[in-house]
């Protein structure tokens, strides 16, 4: 997780990096674009004094000459029809000029729309259009007739509609003359006149600063491709990082989904930890109650010993006659009490074996408490009948007396036999009880052995769920 932030830190800085040298590419680009509006300002200022110094070398010829109509001059210079002298001047110059506006003003609009040229075109239309200013400048100093008409159409073309031809300027008549003849006079004046002289020079510095100007519209063009070059690679970079940005912010999310998982089987875990603590601690609890009940059983065991010790004492005038039934008896109280020492630690055994479970405690307290309340019901039956052996061994040595007392007398022995039969049939009377009390005693020990049974089975459960 600190290589994921450390990553993600170094991708903000980078994305930060990045957008940085976007704003700055495009303060660049603004800043282009205000240098072109600038040069495209310029562009056209030479142009307008390129045509007031065009118009002042005209209006500076010979002026003795007899003027002349521009559409008679035009006639003889080309030799053509009236027709064809169009107060626009060459057609051919005019479309040449209106491409190169056209090439200047996309010049100023390529930096708001440099994606939509294709750059394989843009040096084309560069050379073009550097010809195409060449050639009219080349037609501007050459053929100042063309010149004139061009001025008109600067000057007084702008209503949308062409104009009657008007005869707005005289020129000399010069049909004869050759173009370089033209030059070599222009010259001549020129010379001889050094406000010319210095007009022309001024013409020919505005002229070499706006080729000047046209070259470094060229190399602004040509930046300006190598900046969108640079943008959209940049771009493409800045995608390619959102998608990185984003693949880790996705691996994150699912690391973090993962974590919390992974916190809420922890939770469970430490739950069911908590729920095992607390089964441990009940299942401690009813070993402590079982061993608490294994004593109260010793002692009641002990007890048990301790009344039938008093009844053999009071059994003791009977000895010889149920002495095969006495030892049979503790034979099977010596057998039973093995058994359940047996049954005891299998019991205890097993428990230790078994695994905390609520329900099988609750079953098993509900059932020991059955017990206890079977036992305590046959400790008060048990109390009876030792009250009533207590009672019947009052009598027998009342009876005793009496026949100590009565032996000289023989009208008391018939008495005294049926009193002896009497508490022989009260002997057996409890000798029954008692057997019946050492059934329900098998019994109880039988449930014991039950529950013992179902212990083990619900143990062996148990193992096995787990």
């Amino acid at each position: 997780q600190q290589e994921l932030a450390a990553e993600n830190a170094e991708m903000a800085k980078m994305r930060h990096q990045l957008q940085q040298e976007l704003l700055d590419k495009q303060d660049m680009l603004d800043c282009m674009k205000q240098k072109m509006m600038t040069m495209e300002c310029e562009k056209y200022r030479i142009q307008s004094e390129n045509c007031e110094l065009q118009k002042r070398l005209i209006m500076s010829q010979k002026p003795g000459d007899p003027p002349m109509c521009k559409r008679e001059l035009y006639m003889k210079l080309r030799g053509t029809s009236p027709d064809a002298c169009p107060m626009r001047g060459n057609k051919d110059l005019d479309e040449n000029l209106s491409k190169a506006d056209e090439e200047a003003k996309k010049i100023g609009f390529d930096g708001e729309g440099m994606q939509k040229i294709p750059s394989t075109s843009e040096a084309g239309h560069l050379s073009y259009m550097e010809e195409e200013t060449n050639a009219c400048c080349g037609d501007t100093n050459n053929m100042y007739p063309e010149g004139v008409c061009m001025m008109e159409r600067f000057n007084f073309e702008g209503s949308g509609s062409p104009r009657k031809p008007v005869c707005k300027r005289m020129l000399p008549q010069k049909s004869t003359q050759t173009d370089a003849d033209k030059e070599k006079d222009i010259l001549f004046a020129t010379d001889k006149d050094p406000k010319m002289k210095d007009l022309r020079e001024q013409y020919q510095r505005l002229h070499s600063d706006f080729k000047n100007k046209v070259t470094e519209v060229a190399s602004v063009r040509v930046d300006l491709e190598k900046t969108k070059k640079e943008l959209d690679a940049i771009t493409i970079l800045h995608h390619e990082l959102e998608a990185i940005h984003q693949k880790t912010l996705d691996e994150n999310t699912a690391l973090m989904a993962e974590k919390n998982q992974m916190q809420e089987l922890k939770d469970k875990m430490n739950d069911l930890e908590q729920q095992a603590n607390v089964a441990k601690q009940m299942y401690k609890t009813g070993q402590e109650e079982m061993e608490e009940m294994r004593l109260l059983i010793e002692e009641q065991a002990t007890q048990l010993d301790d009344y039938r010790n008093k009844y053999m004492k009071t059994l003791q005038i009977a000895e010889e006659l149920k002495k095969e039934n006495e030892f049979k008896e503790r034979e099977c109280a010596d057998q039973i009490a093995v058994e359940i020492q047996k049954v005891k630690l299998e019991m205890q055994e097993q428990l230790e074996e078994l695994s905390p479970i609520k329900d099988l405690l609750r079953i098993t307290q509900q059932k020991l408490k059955e017990t206890e309340q079977m036992h305590n019901i046959a400790l008060e039956t048990i109390a009876d009948i030792t009250k009533k052996l207590e009672n019947a061994n009052n009598e027998v040595d009342t009876l005793r007396k009496k026949v100590d007392s009565a032996k000289t007398d023989g009208d008391l022995n018939i008495n005294l036999m049926n009193s002896l039969e009497n508490a022989d049939k009260k002997l057996n009377a409890m000798e029954n009880e008692n057997a019946h009390l050492k059934g329900m005693v098998g019994q109880l020990e039988g449930l014991q052995v039950n529950q013992a049974q179902k212990l083990e089975e619900k143990s062996h459960e148990l193992l096995q769920m787990t």
